[in-house]
């Protein structure tokens, strides 16, 4: 029988959550999560926390961790809707994005939309019933309850030793199964009828039992929990002794053992997802058969998520816990469910997050889209005037018309355009309806103005949007090219690039060049339209390089470097004089000693001072790694240059040093992300990148320019 916890490989990865937890994991979870299109919902009362787990889009973990006083049982109804057990409230979550809509990279966003007051009564499992009754696990009052409208809870099943109904835990009822609809099997850790008096019998008096006819099915149990009714079997976790099993012929049937005290469990195809907890010290965990298994098997016991095949034991993938959070209630799975999150009730998202319900049971787009960061937004204040035209655009009106988001055959679409319209502008009339995101871009580097922008209308409704740059070079940029999800697949796109070729070419311009990311969900589309329109093909212009905190910090050349020259030393950016700095530029004038681009007088007032570091030899400055905050949490490595034409040093041992000195800056001030982009000619830093950064990055994307004469 397998005992083994983890399946054993080399490439643990870790998330670092809100609540001082790690999460340890492998990329064959994640492909897992990814191929199975799921994710799981977890529940921990020992710290108040509900957590979504997902697969971001750079191949990483996506986590939403939210608080809710005593998150314990959950109960998935579909893949946009499940509920929550609270300290005396019971929560129902509802999805509110519309199909192929985005919050802030979430497919789904769960809101509580409905909350049951029920008092402390120590609720566990929860379920609903096939008349569409929420019915739970009442530990504190021994009984199955449904949820009453006008009281805290209707009784339905008590077991047949309680001999009265009182706020007293006399058995510990647990676990609740349902099957064909109805409540039918429940776990208990002692048949016993005084307060408390369970406790003398957590080794050996747990059992199962079918409530229809009040017959046990299994006893000699250590505190079980979570039984299942799935693929014609009952399924139970032995949590007391670490066994996940099943109930057949009044026996316990276990089909391997993990290194924790098991607690929720969820089942999706032939995998039992299974919530461990590590046993504590006091006298609910105390002197149960687990310490001494996992002593004899010299194990320590774990926390965390493990997924094994129900078939042969096997444990196939798992999500380990480490920091604050030892303890886990249950787990869920979300069908069809790559990146969900919730909402905070204590902050002003739960007032801000509003969704409207249309007659078709849609979401109202425009509801969501002005609060979010990923979709534009429903409608503009004012269509442009017909192409051609310079007429600045008028005032924001003060009323709209709803939106008809009906309309979404090709024919509803038309356009307009405008050949003299200001950045600013832009922003302010169209800026959620542009990808990239034009005021991002507007911080990084100045943009030619006058702009053009072509935009896709419905009548009253925007739906894309192409904005052009032109370039002193004569030649027309695509700065932004997108059109919202509903809108797809009709065409838009391509119009939108037509239009705005036929305006490039009334402008003189003389040809077009757009520059895109290997890793846009649009990539192919994008390809496979500039193809037909007969642009030359796309070249690689960047390598795109991102690592987060977590990940880098596991590189072992971070701690572990060859000591130094005697004569040079590494220093920090903002030590360096005025007097250095124009050293620099007048050597760059004579003998231009370093390429422009990785100059270090780059955009000065974005420079990250506590990050930025410089290479001393004999005390002149010989090399640098110049960083910029471009986010909050993020910084990107602008500039790196070592003079290895004067030095005639060995090339590898002075980036290790610099870049290290950088990366151990960067975790310790405390950004979540750095990124970094190598020209395609920047053979050293590439290669270096290859063989000594590639393995901790979390994305490594390329940045291809298509380009079309007119």
């Amino acid at each position: 029988m397998p005992t083994s916890t983890t399946k054993s490989t080399d490439n643990i990865l870790s998330h670092k959550t809100e609540s001082e937890t790690t999460l340890h994991y492998n990329s064959d979870f994640l492909e897992w999560l990814h191929q199975e299109e799921i994710s799981l919902a977890i529940s921990t009362y020992q710290t108040n926390k509900l957590f979504l787990v997902g697969r971001d889009t750079t191949k990483h973990l996506f986590v939403s961790e939210k608080s809710f006083d005593r998150a314990m049982g959950l109960h998935v109804e579909s893949e946009n809707s499940f509920y929550l057990s609270t300290r005396f409230l019971l929560w129902r979550f509802e999805n509110a994005l519309a199909e192929g809509q985005i919050h802030k990279e979430a497919d789904k966003v769960y809101i509580p939309r409905q909350a049951f007051t029920t008092g402390d009564l120590d609720a566990h499992d929860i379920s609903k019933d096939e008349n569409g009754n929420i019915v739970f696990v009442n530990t504190r009052y021994n009984c199955i309850a449904q949820i009453s409208e006008k009281y805290n809870f209707k009784p339905i099943w008590t077991p047949p030793f309680i001999t009265k109904m009182v706020s007293e835990d006399r058995c510990h009822l647990n676990g609740m199964a349902m099957r064909d609809g109805k409540p039918r099997y429940v776990t208990m850790v002692g048949q016993t009828d005084r307060l408390d008096e369970w406790r003398e019998h957590r080794k050996d008096g747990g059992v199962v039992m079918d409530i229809q006819n009040n017959e046990v099915l299994a006893e000699g149990l250590s505190m079980p929990h979570s039984p299942r009714y799935y693929q014609d079997k009952l399924w139970v976790l032995n949590a007391g002794k670490g066994q996940f099993g099943y109930v057949e012929d009044k026996k316990f049937v276990p089909i391997t053992w993990l290194d924790g005290f098991l607690r929720g469990l969820a089942f999706y195809k032939n995998y039992a997802i299974i919530g461990l907890s590590k046993p504590r010290h006091e006298r609910t965990f105390a002197g149960l058969p687990l310490e001494e298994i996992l002593e004899n098997r010299k194990a320590e016991p774990k926390c965390g998520v493990f997924i094994v095949d129900i078939n042969t034991g096997n444990v196939l993938h798992s999500l380990e816990y480490e920091g604050n959070i030892v303890e886990l209630y249950d787990v869920e799975v979300l069908q069809n469910t790559k990146r969900p999150s919730t909402i905070d009730i204590r902050n002003r998202d739960i007032c801000s997050f509003i969704a409207i319900e249309k007659e078709n049971d849609n979401v109202e787009f425009k509801a969501l889209s002005s609060l979010e960061d990923n979709n534009p937004s429903a409608y503009s204040s004012q269509a442009l005037s017909s192409f051609p035209t310079n007429k600045p655009l008028p005032k924001r009106p003060t009323q709209h018309k709803k939106p008809n988001m009906a309309a979404t055959s090709k024919e509803a679409i038309k356009y307009q355009a405008s050949a003299n319209i200001s950045l600013q502008q832009v922003i302010q009339h169209f800026g959620k309806l542009t990808f990239p995101k034009l005021e991002q871009l507007a911080k990084t580097r100045k943009v030619n103005e006058p702009l053009m922008a072509i935009i896709a209308h419905n009548g009253q409704h925007q739906v894309g949007c192409l904005i052009l740059e032109a370039l002193p070079n004569g030649v027309g940029k695509v700065l932004s090219w997108y059109i919202i999800p509903p809108y797809r697949s009709l065409g838009i796109g391509k119009e939108l690039l037509i239009k705005a070729q036929n305006i490039a070419k009334k402008v003189k311009l003389q040809g077009l060049a757009m520059d895109y990311v290997s890793d846009w969900t649009q990539k192919d589309v994008i390809e496979a339209i500039i193809d037909k329109q007969k642009w030359e093909k796309p070249i690689v212009k960047l390598s795109l390089c991102k690592a987060s905190n977590d990940s880098i910090n596991t590189a072992p050349w971070l701690k572990k470097l060859p000591p130094l020259p005697l004569n040079m030393e590494i220093g920090m950016w903002k030590d360096v004089t005025e007097v250095e700095k124009k050293v620099i530029l007048e050597k760059k004038k004579k003998q231009d000693w370093y390429p422009e681009i990785v100059s270090p007088f780059q955009s000065p007032h974005l420079i990250s001072l506590d990050t930025s570091v410089v290479l001393r030899r004999e005390g002149k400055i010989v090399g640098w790694i110049i960083t910029h905050k471009i986010k909050e949490d993020t910084i990107e490595f602008t500039g790196s240059f070592v003079d290895f034409k004067s030095l005639g040093l060995q090339k590898k041992s002075l980036l290790i040093h610099l870049i290290s000195k950088a990366v151990n800056c960067f975790l310790d001030a405390g950004y979540k992300y750095g990124i970094w982009q190598i020209p395609q000619d920047h053979n050293t830093m590439f290669r270096f990148t290859d063989k000594f950064l590639k393995p901790y990055l979390i994305s490594f994307t390329e940045q291809k320019v298509a380009y079309k004469p007119l």
